[in-house]
């Protein structure tokens, strides 16, 4: 059967972002838990410790980060308590989710019980920072320990500590971080800041290292190099940069608008870092990202909010807390943190779709489409919000309303390029749903021209056709090639199972159909084609079994619960003549 999904790509992060959490130990009968416009209640008092303690895990469990803080919080101001694990995870907590204040508070009580705790040595560490204190920092970095993330730490912010007065001899200590797997690119750029921000010649050197070891395509790359390349008066090499960058990244919305921050009213360029707390934040920055795409969520917002605490106009950073949070699903939170961002910065018009997208996964799709209409009519020549408009309509099956808003958002894009496969496949979706085949089909066509292996195109132009009876040979060769691609997709296989039914080998039907079932046993549409092909093949019982099945699924395309009713009742028609 057709599938389609919906992933938008992160601006600074890729993937789904975890968050590892204490297990639900117990569930207590008043505490109710919930996120996103959820009622989350506890019926014991504030200084009830154990039924704020039950409360913070009920948060925690159901991925209510925010509470869980403010719950495990009002546990650890109890003087009383030493549980080192208790106060571990609520120090984190407030550190995630950029409450340093009371992160504060709490670091005092946990570095008396344990002296040799990280994070609150870090915290110091970029208190330190902020003050101007490089040698405090330094010492309070030292308290990190030794191995693994303490040393990198150690290493990236120490040598911004001791730029003031070390000057060169301060990037030795990232010498060796070259040499660590997954780690040049990171320390490559930032000897280069350094280095830049010493006005050592230097630099240029790093940075070309930085682009060798890393993706050269990548916006804060791109970024940072140019801008100092530009700076340096190497024109030509900046506009190298650039215009890779474009090619690799048609449609960006950020390079030039950020660039355009960065220029000065007389038409000169300032760097990015101008100050040791700027560079500083950007090593927590680039080490936030990289514990994202590991998917550690909980260090990698703390360590996008400390960035934050050292650099407050650091807007990159507010979209990265956004993002954090998008991968956890905590809508409201996300928009808050998108909403912190400037309407006026170089990222507000990406953050405004962004915040789009969330208030219509809040279930606020009106409000959500308004700010688009807003943002279309403020840029006639995007089509970006209204192919989210669509994109909002045909989740509600606003069949016509979203072929209508895909529409709009396909007239403005002068010329489609293979970026636009995914427009032309869900505006080919809207059009088939809402008895529009010809167009459809035309936009199946032109987005498999466009991106020919995309399985999800192949699988649902070849159903259509499997379904309109037509072109029945080439739609088995479409679904062979979408299942190579997609071997794991239950309605990528139905729909090869379908295309042998349909061309009455009802044999290798009923090996794809069960495939398809155990991939997607609660789906009723597949467990309806298995039916059919039971029946075909003889095996009448097993038949009836699966219609049964496919009904108690409540199915809710049009008409399809009466047909299996009267399959139930009357077996199949002849066949050729199935219905």
């Amino acid at each position: 059967m057709p599938h389609f999904s919906r992933r938008l790509p992160a601006l600074l992060v890729a993937g789904s972002l975890a968050f590892a959490v204490p297990a639900l130990a117990a569930t207590p009968e008043e505490v109710s838990g919930g996120t996103e416009g959820q009622a989350f209640t506890a019926t014991t008092p504030d200084g009830a410790l154990y039924g704020n303690f039950l409360a913070g895990l009920v948060a925690s469990h159901m991925g209510d980060y925010g509470r869980a803080a403010t719950f495990f919080g009002r546990v650890a101001q109890d003087e009383q308590i030493e549980d080192l694990d208790l106060l571990r995870n609520t120090f984190g907590l407030l550190l995630a989710e950029g409450r340093l204040d009371e992160a504060r508070q709490l670091s005092d009580r946990l570095l008396e019980l344990s002296p040799g705790e990280g994070l609150p040595h870090l915290l110091r560490a970029i208190d330190a920072l902020i003050d101007g204190d490089g040698a405090e920092a330094a010492g309070e970095l030292r308290q990190l320990g030794d191995g693994g993330i303490a040393d990198l730490l150690t290493d990236l912010l120490g040598t911004w500590a001791a730029v003031d007065v070390a000057g060169v001899d301060a990037v030795r200590r990232l010498d060796s971080l070259t040499e660590r797997r997954g780690l040049a690119v990171l320390a490559h750029l930032q000897r280069a800041l350094v280095l830049d921000y010493l006005g050592d010649p230097a630099a240029g050197e790093a940075y070309e290292a930085a682009l060798e070891a890393g993706d050269p395509d990548t916006l804060r790359l791109t970024l940072l190099a140019g801008n100092y390349f530009e700076r340096a008066g190497q024109t030509d090499r900046a506009e190298a940069l650039y215009a890779s960058y474009r090619d690799a990244n048609s449609g960006d919305l950020l390079l030039e608008p950020l660039r355009a921050e960065l220029t000065e009213a007389d038409g000169s360029l300032r760097p990015l870092v101008g100050s040791v707390r700027q560079g500083a934040a950007g090593a927590l920055f680039d080490l936030a990202g990289i514990l994202a795409r590991e998917r550690n969520g909980q260090l990698s917002l703390a360590y996008a909010n400390l960035a934050l605490a050292l650099d407050p106009d650091f807007d990159a950073a507010r979209v990265l807390v956004g993002e954090l949070l998008q991968g956890q699903e905590r809508h409201a939170d996300a928009v808050a943190a998108y909403r912190a961002v400037p309407e006026d910065s170089a990222y507000g018009w990406v953050v405004a779709l962004r915040i789009a997208e969330e208030l219509h996964e809040l279930e606020k799709t009106e409000a959500a489409i308004a700010g688009l209409e807003e943002l279309a009519e403020a840029k006639p020549d995007r089509f970006e919000p209204w192919y989210r408009i669509g994109n909002f309509e045909r989740s509600r099956e606003n069949w016509e309303v979203a072929a209508e808003a895909y529409e709009e958002a396909v007239a403005r894009i002068p010329e489609i390029q293979e970026r636009h496969w995914a427009l032309l496949y869900f505006r080919g979706i809207a059009y088939e749903r809402s008895k529009q085949w010809p167009k459809a089909e035309a936009d199946f066509l032109k987005a498999l021209e466009l991106n020919p292996e995309q399985p999800y195109v192949l699988n649902y132009l070849a159903y259509s056709w499997v379904e309109h009876r037509t072109n029945l040979d080439q739609a088995e060769e479409m679904l062979i090639r979408a299942v190579e691609l997609r071997p794991e997709d239950g309605y990528i296989v139905d729909s090869l199972g379908w295309v042998y039914y349909r061309l009455g080998r009802f044999e290798e039907a009923v090996e794809q159909l069960e495939r398809a079932v155990e991939l997607r046993p609660m789906d009723p549409t597949i467990n309806d084609h298995l039916g059919d092909a039971y029946w075909r093949t003889g095996r009448e019982r097993e038949a009836r079994v699966q219609w049964q099945r496919a009904l108690s699924l409540e199915p809710t395309e049009e008409g399809q619960a009466e047909k299996i009713e009267r399959k139930l009742d009357e077996g199949m028609l002849p066949e050729g003549e199935d219905l």
